[in-house]
Parts: structure tokens; C-alpha cells; sequence
């Protein structure tokens, strides 16, 4: 076939096409360098031959065992030739096409199939082909190779982020060199384009390359497509992206939130739990914290964490609990339900989400407008409850919790008796051995001691405990609790049970 007139060239090619229609010889083909004479017959300018080579290629390509043979003996730099010189030709570039995708199916491949020039071949295909055929296989040969990051870079590099963008456009169609519009309003190919982005993604270093190009708002048209797959896909996508701190501002001001917060409702739980770990990501600072309240979040994750299964329910929980950070977002999250929320997801078998539960009821309570609400909804005994674990930090933010919840004047009471007193007492006493959580221990007893309270408090042997508190060696509590010894010097019942107990006078 070398150097031979076109006419014995072609019929070459003919004799390779045809021979390798039979799957009985193709890997007896391979072995016989016929790998080699078809990279031979690449280099000639005759769409006839090399519409041949591309169907021996691509059929050769369905025997695993050939695809070494195919990398390594100059099989993807004929399939590049071909595909450069006669993309706009279906009956050349399908087999082609179809060709890089059987050969990047094959994982250990992947980054030689990139570095022998696919990369730029493909990139023809998808600029310039208007079958849909080959923008389909063309596509799957590019999410095969971005499943190895090492091909992002020269993916990047061929500037096929804006070509995937272009092929996700809201238009549906898109410019071809040729100068033919084509209608590309075709649900694989944006399943396609979506499952591409979502490999780009899982790469971290990826990520800026897909928020600078402008993708987000490729990605959220893809996402609102009616299957179910794309859907995920996209979700995970604007999962991954949302790590990339350093583009918040650009993904934001994509409308990164309002898709996200659409995507929580979906039927997919995946789908949910993607979009619930975003929202987590996106929530930090005041100002995404209020546009995820404004658009319409809080309803649709309430929802999520008293409807759907405990796994949705985890993580809808855990956005609550960041949402909870910001005050703007506080009385909001009340009103829409996050108390009842919360208090189901405390139920759980999960130590994690019992402590964002714990964490978010810490932060409700320090406003003052909520206080009440929390209390004649029953949180007190969900909060004491949960005090019952080994963490420091489930202690310190049912201490913060109970001691806020009892500043509010008309519910000492109910705090006290529903599990406030006996659950300050445990932690201070007992279970906690940090400084600041026996601080607020001692502050959240301060704050309950009233008229309405002193009986029950003496009952739950409030003076002895005090008295033991006074003994560390902090000011403030100290303070503090001399402080209470001068409350309950003005009840006669505390006084008799002052100077009844050796360690109140000692302490006194």
C-alpha cells in the first residue's frame, strides 16, 4: 500500500474493510501489522480510503485484545489524520468516532489514547460534524478520557469546556465551520455533555477552568432537562464545583443557588443529597445565606427532613443546621417549620446529625423573638436528651441552648422542669471538663433562678452543685456563683438549706 497509485491504495483499504467485517480473523489481523498499513493508507487524501481505514479501525476496535496493538502501532494517529481532513462526512467520521469511543472504554488506556493526539481529533468532530452520530460517540470518547485527570489539562487546553458549553446552549442550535445550523435540541447529546462536565469536575484543579469559562450556566440549562440521570449528573456537577471557594462570587452570580434549590425537590435522591452538600458549601457568608432563604430553600429542605428517607433526611438536616449560623436567616427558618424539622432529625441513629441538631438549636436560640416558640414546641427535652454523649461540643451547645432559652422571662418554668436544671447540673458536675462549658452551665442556672423556679432548682440540689462549681479556680464562675448564693439568700427555704449543708457555708 506504501507509495503505490490511488487506484492500488484504494483497493488496499477495500480489501482491510472487508476483511475485517469478519470477526473470526480481527485479532489475527492485528497481529499481522495490518494496524500499520492502515496509519499507512491515513496520510492520503482520498475520502473513499480513508473512509475504509476508519470502519477496519473502528471494527478491529471491538476485540479488547487489539486495542494495545491499535494505541501503540500508530492506530490513533491514523484515526486522527482521518478525523482532521473529513469531519463534515458521516460516512467518515462515524466510524471514526465509534472507533475513539470503543478504544477509550478501556480504562488502563486512557492517558496514552490522550497524549497520541485524540484530543485534537475530537475537538474537530465535535466543532465541525452536524451528525449526531458522531457528536454522540465523540462525546462518549471524551467522557471516557476525562475519567483520568491527567487528560484534563490538554482537554482544557483544546478549548473543549467552550465547545460542551456551546453544545449545552439554551438556543438548541449551534454553528458548525461548515456554516450549517444544526438543531441540536437531542437528549443524549446533553447527557452526554452533562456526564463530560461531571468528569471535568471531579478534578479539583478542574474546577476554576469550568467556573472562568462561564459553564455554570451550561450546567444549570442541562439541569433542568426531564431526565432524571442529566439531572444528577448536574447536580453532582455543581456538587464538586462548589468547592472551589475561590469562585463563589462568579458561580452566585451564574444562579448557581436557584438551581440548586429546584434540584432539592427532585424525585432522584441522589439528586437531593448532591444538591443539599452544595447548598452546605455555597452557605458561607451572610449574603448566599439570604439568597438561599430567598429562593425559596427552607420550604423544600423542611420537606426533605420530615419526608424523605434518613439519608435525604442527614442531609437536609445539615444545611438547616448552617443556615442556622446567620441570624438574618433565624426567625425565617422558625416560621418555616425548621423547629418541627429538627426535632424529628434528633430522633436518628446518627451521632453527626444529632450534633448539627444540637448546633442548630445553640444558634436559634440566642433570638430572643424565638425563645418562647422553641420552648412550647418541646425542644427543652430533645436538647437535654441529646446532652447524653461523649463530645465537648454536644455539651457546650445544649449548655449555650438551655442557658438562652431560660433569659426568656415567661418560660423559666418549663425550661427548669422539662430536663434545663438536670441537664446543666449532669454536664457542670460531671460530664464536661472544658472552662467555658461549666461557665455557661453556671450562667444558664443564673438565668433560671427566679420565683417561679426556686423550689424545683432546690429539689434538684442546685446548692450543693453551686457550691462545688464556686471551688474552681475561673473568676467568673466564681463570680457567678456568688452571685446565685445572693439570690437564693432572699428565699427562706434556701437559707435553711444554705446553712444546713457544711460545703454552702465553706464555699460561702
Amino acid at each position: 500500500s506504501r507509495g503505490a497509485e490511488t487506484r492500488t491504495r484504494r483497493v488496499c483499504a477495500v480489501i482491510l474493510q472487508n476483511l475485517s467485517a469478519a470477526k473470526s480473523v480481527r485479532v489475527e489481523m492485528a497481529s499481522r501489522s495490518s494496524v500499520t498499513a492502515a496509519y499507512g493508507l491515513s496520510s492520503d487524501q482520498d475520502p473513499i480510503i480513508l473512509r475504509c481505514i476508519g470502519l477496519t479501525l473502528s471494527r478491529l476496535a471491538m476485540e479488547p485484545s487489539n486495542v494495545q496493538r491499535i494505541i501503540f502501532e500508530s492506530g490513533i494517529s491514523a484515526l486522527c489524520n482521518i478525523a482532521v481532513k473529513y469531519p463534515t462526512i458521516p460516512g467518515i467520521s462515524q466510524p471514526v468516532a465509534s472507533a475513539f469511543q470503543l478504544l477509550s472504554s478501556h480504562q488502563p488506556y486512557r492517558v496514552s489514547i490522550a497524549a497520541e493526539g485524540s484530543v485534537t481529533a475530537i475537538a474537530s468532530l465535535l466543532l465541525s460534524s452536524a451528525d449526531m452520530f458522531t457528536l454522540q460517540h465523540s462525546l462518549l470518547a471524551l467522557c471516557n478520557l476525562l475519567c483520568e485527570p491527567e487528560n484534563h489539562l490538554p482537554i482544557i487546553q483544546q478549548g473543549l469546556i467552550i465547545t460542551l458549553i456551546s453544545m449545552c446552549g439554551g438556543s438548541g442550535s449551534t454553528s458548525h465551520g461548515n456554516g450549517v445550523e444544526v438543531v441540536q435540541e437531542n437528549d443524549l447529546i446533553k447527557d452526554f455533555c452533562s456526564l463530560a462536565f461531571l468528569n471535568l469536575s471531579c478534578s479539583p484543579d478542574s474546577r476554576k477552568h469550568i467556573v472562568n469559562a462561564g459553564a455554570i450556566s451550561a450546567i444549570i440549562s442541562v439541569a433542568k432537562h426531564s431526565s432524571e440521570v442529566t439531572k444528577r449528573r448536574c447536580a453532582a456537577t455543581l456538587c464538586n464545583i462548589s468547592y472551589f471557594s475561590a469562585g463563589m462570587g462568579r458561580m452566585v452570580s451564574d444562579g448557581i443557588i436557584p438551581s440548586i434549590v429546584s434540584l432539592v425537590l427532585a424525585k432522584d435522591m441522589d439528586t437531593v443529597h448532591y444538591s443539599c452538600a452544595a447548598l452546605c458549601h455555597l452557605c458561607c457568608t451572610v449574603e448566599n445565606a439570604k439568597l438561599i432563604l430567598e429562593s425559596g430553600a427552607v420550604k423544600n429542605l423542611v420537606h426533605g427532613a420530615l419526608e424523605g428517607d434518613n439519608v435525604t433526611k442527614q442531609y437536609c438536616g445539615a444545611v438547616l443546621s448552617s443556615l442556622s449560623f446567620y441570624e438574618a436567616a433565624r426567625v425565617t427558618l422558625c416560621e418555616l417549620g425548621a423547629i418541627a424539622a429538627l426535632k424529628g432529625l434528633a430522633e436518628l441513629n446518627d451521632d453527626v446529625t444529632k450534633q448539627r441538631c444540637l448546633v442548630a438549636f445553640a444558634n436559634l436560640s440566642d433570638e430572643d423573638s424565638i425563645q418562647k416558640k422553641m420552648v412550647d414546641e418541646g425542644v427543652v427535652s430533645i436538647i437535654a436528651e441529646l446532652a447524653n454523649s461523649n463530645q465537648e461540643i454536644n455539651y457546650i451547645c445544649c449548655a449555650k441552648a438551655i442557658c438562652n432559652l431560660a433569659y426568656c422571662q415567661s418560660t423559666k418554668l418549663s425550661v427548669a422542669t422539662e430536663g434545663g436544671v438536670h441537664a446543666l447540673l449532669m454536664i457542670s458536675m460531671v460530664k464536661s471538663v472544658d472552662r467555658v462549658t461549666k461557665l455557661l452551665c453556671v450562667m444558664g442556672l443564673n438565668n433560671l433562678l427566679d420565683t417561679t423556679t426556686i423550689k424545683f432548682m432546690l429539689n434538684e440540689g442546685l446548692i450543693g452543685s453551686i457550691a462545688n462549681l464556686s471551688k474552681l479556680s475561673d473568676s467568673h464562675i466564681s463570680n457567678l456563683s456568688a452571685g446565685i448564693f445572693n439570690q437564693l439568700s432572699r428565699y427562706s427555704e434556701a437559707r435553711v438549706k444554705m446553712t444546713e449543708r457544711a460545703a454552702a457555708l465553706s464555699a460561702l
